[in-house]
């Protein structure tokens, strides 16, 4: 219980840990990216404004003081580094200039097939071949300048600081789940001893409490020895039998739930388990009405506790019978699929009646109360059948389909050194 509760602890604050990772490095580089992309325009449209006549600036011609200008009407200086150019088209739409003074590495030919795609795009400002942005300048009639800024150091930048934050996010989260896990046991340890404190006191409650029920049921039966049978005294019996069976229910529940490491797990036939079962109910359901089919695949074996199978499958049973409709048909499937044990029991239910299937395995439910009480039910068996199947690493769940209902209960076939080991 510990292991899973520290499990589910870890699961769940690393699952908040990332998401939240995620959507800080998502949003750090986003912005990164906004900024990168408005000084993009801003350089643009200093160089359109300047129609594209910028002149180097030499170290001694630069005042850093003015990168920090608190009246912000300094001339961005960053232009002066910035490697562009620009291609003129004339009003029938000929190249008029190519001019790649500021981006000699360039050819003419590259500028002109950029500045036409451009143009073709109608896209005023925008990115084109993966390394540059460009801005349209429209001038007097059909005439226009389409100037590009190439942003490859920009993207390298940005790349570089998207990588790094990764690295930095991802480094950080190890280093959270490590002091996770390391604090884990301790945050859960509350749980676990009220956990523990809750099932003894259920066992003590219940070895107390046979004694004045046993003692209840001696005295009616010597008062009906006294002054005979009466309502009273048949009550007093009924009343107490069913306090027995629920405390009976109670302690294997728990003891079903306590999965402890000294319960003796050994392979075991499941086939001739769910048979033996099988074969003690036949007669039960045939009493009450009901046919019960069973399909049993022959020889599966599986590592677990023979009681506790034996335990689950005549739950399973026992609850199909109780809450099948008259003259109806009670259906038990175990076969093998794949590394998987499927045993699965249907039946159809009573007409109008309802089943929460969200709420199935929970202590003390019942779909229908006044039946569960003419049948003897508690609600606690579904529960003890969970617990089962959780001590033995497997699952169940029931589904509710028209007006039948589904059991499925689903086991992992494991080597026999495998689960020893566990």
């Amino acid at each position: 219980m510990i292991k899973q509760l520290k499990r589910r602890f870890v699961t769940a604050i690393m699952a908040a840990a990332f998401a939240l990772l995620v959507v800080v490095l998502a949003l750090v580089n986003l912005l990164v990216f906004i900024n990168t992309d408005a000084k993009a325009n801003e350089m643009l449209n200093v160089i359109k404004n300047s129609n594209g006549v910028i002149n180097y600036m030499s170290d001694s011609d630069i005042n850093i003081l003015d990168y920090f200008d608190p009246t912000g009407q300094a001339e961005n200086q960053s232009v002066y580094a910035a490697r562009f150019f620009f291609v003129r088209f004339a009003a029938n739409g000929e190249v008029q200039t190519v001019n790649t003074e500021h981006f000699e590495t360039l050819s003419v030919e590259t500028a002109e097939e950029l500045a036409k795609k451009a143009i073709e795009s109608d896209k005023e400002i925008a990115y084109i071949n993966g390394s540059f942005k460009y801005i349209i300048d429209r001038g007097e009639g059909e005439s226009s300048t389409v100037y590009f800024l190439n942003m490859s150091n920009e993207f390298k930048s940005v790349s570089s600081i998207l990588r790094s934050s990764f690295i930095a996010g991802f480094t950080v989260y190890a280093v959270m789940f490590v002091i996770v896990v390391l604090v884990s046991g301790r945050a859960v340890q509350p749980i676990v001893e009220n956990t523990v404190r809750q099932k003894q006191f259920i066992t003590d409650a219940g070895h107390e409490l046979k004694t004045p029920i046993a003692i209840i049921s001696a005295n009616a039966e010597v008062l009906e020895m006294v002054n005979g049978e009466s309502e009273w005294t048949t009550s007093i019996k009924h009343q107490t039998e069913r306090l027995s069976s629920l405390i009976k229910n109670l302690l294997v529940l728990s003891k079903a739930e306590e999965k402890s490491k000294n319960e003796s797990f050994s392979e075991v036939a499941i086939s001739d388990i769910v048979s033996a079962t099988v074969a003690s109910f036949s007669a039960v359901a045939y009493r009450n009405g009901k046919r019960l089919f069973a399909e049993v695949q022959p020889t599966l074996t599986l590592w677990g506790n023979d009681k506790a199978i034996a335990e689950l499958t005549n739950i399973l049973l026992d609850n199909a019978v109780k809450y099948a409709a008259d003259g109806s048909k009670i259906e038990l499937n175990l076969y093998q699929k794949g590394r998987q044990i499927i045993l699965q029991t249907e039946n159809v239910l009573e007409k109008g009646t309802t089943v929460n299937t969200d709420r199935l395995f929970d202590r003390f439910y019942r779909s229908d109360k006044s039946r569960s009480r003419e049948t003897g039910g508690y609600g606690i068996g579904l529960s003890i059948a969970k617990a089962i199947a959780d001590s033995h690493k497997g699952t169940i769940h029931g589904e509710s389909v028209g007006n039948k209902i589904k059991f499925t209960v689903t086991f992992n076939i494991k080597k026999t050194g495998d689960a020893r080991n566990e």
